[in-house]
């Protein structure tokens, strides 16, 4: 079985404005909780992680 990256961090002076870029070149929007000055920002693939039991 091939492994599966299901999550990215990065260690960055604005999470927000880096999320907002992955949002863009993801296509996925941020969470409606992440706000500018936030200590941390995530964005999800549309339609969850991609399902690594197989089935």
């Amino acid at each position: 079985m091939a492994p599966t990256v299901l999550n990215v961090a990065f260690d960055c002076a604005d999470p927000y404005a880096l999320a907002r870029f992955w949002s863009d070149v993801m296509r996925a929007p941020l969470a409606d909780d992440d706000f500018p000055g936030d200590p941390e920002a995530s964005i999800a693939l549309p339609g969850g992680p991609p399902d690594t039991a197989g089935g």
